[in-house]
């Protein structure tokens, strides 16, 4: 169902929000979607649910939140 895989792919977005930048995470987004139009043309919406890991290597893994332990002055 359409509204299943979406889901997932809303929660691996909320995954990477939480552990990388938002820009790189919207980056991400934004080809991701753009490779999904055709499929989606077609009717196709399964790999939604699918990370991405070249697009993943290449947008998001560069660009972790410094971790607050790390960052806290002592």
């Amino acid at each position: 169902m359409v509204t299943d895989v979406f889901y997932q792919y809303v929660a691996h977005l909320l995954e990477l929000i939480a552990e990388y930048e938002w820009t790189a995470v919207l980056n991400y987004h934004s080809v991701f979607f753009n490779r999904r139009r055709a499929e989606m043309a077609a009717g196709d919406y399964s790999n939604w649910s699918l990370p991405a890991t070249d697009l993943l290597s290449k947008h998001v893994y560069a660009y972790r939140k410094p971790s607050a332990t790390k960052t806290a002055k002592l």
